[in-house]
């Protein structure tokens, strides 16, 4: 099985996918291959650098080719959780996989900047709720090559909403892998 998972930010994804591995999944991060990119060609990590790069490699690749290159590296008939996914056509090459499902995570928007604030994440200086705001405006762009969450959570099979607890959140994907207690 291929569980993706997409969401909007501080939604809750990695501790998602931290479950998911807990359960022997294998991840795959499709930021952390803009980030081996940024890497290879010596490019600090900041939030700028790696969206400019994801969409320079979607406009000279096509839309699909960070979940391309995710599936290079996921081993068969293990389960795999791939995560980062904010393109449709990254769903459309995913959904060539048949045991491939997108869970999109979502959470109020004073909750998700509550969970920023306490992890004591703040990329490139979002220090109030408004600068926070923009952040996440800036993931739902009309042009196909470059971060459309927006339209990828519309594509989701399933939708968590994350603003319970942890035990409600593990519950949820329980319930969306098709995995019984």
């Amino acid at each position: 099985m291929i569980i993706g998972i997409t969401g909007t930010y501080c939604s809750g994804k990695d501790t998602a996918a931290a479950y998911l591995i807990s359960l022997a999944y294998q991840h795959t991060s499709l930021s952390d291959l803009i980030r081996e990119e940024a890497t290879r060609r010596c490019i600090a990590h900041t939030r700028k650098h790696l969206i400019d790069i994801g969409n320079e490699l979607r406009k000279t690749y096509g839309a699909g080719i960070l979940a391309e290159r995710a599936l290079e590296r996921i081993q068969t008939g293990n389960n795999n959780v791939i995560t980062s996914i904010r393109n449709p056509g990254e769903v459309t090459v995913l959904r060539t996989q048949p045991d491939f499902k997108l869970i999109a995570l979502d959470a109020p928007l004073e909750l998700r900047w509550k969970w920023m604030c306490e992890r004591g994440a703040r990329p490139d200086n979002i220090e109030t709720i408004e600068q926070f705001i923009d952040f996440e405006r800036e993931e739902h762009n009309i042009d196909p090559t470059k971060q459309q969450l927006h339209l990828v959570q519309q594509l989701a099979d399933v939708t968590i909403q994350n603003n319970g607890t942890l035990y409600e959140l593990h519950t949820q994907l329980d319930t969306a892998i098709g995995r019984r207690n």
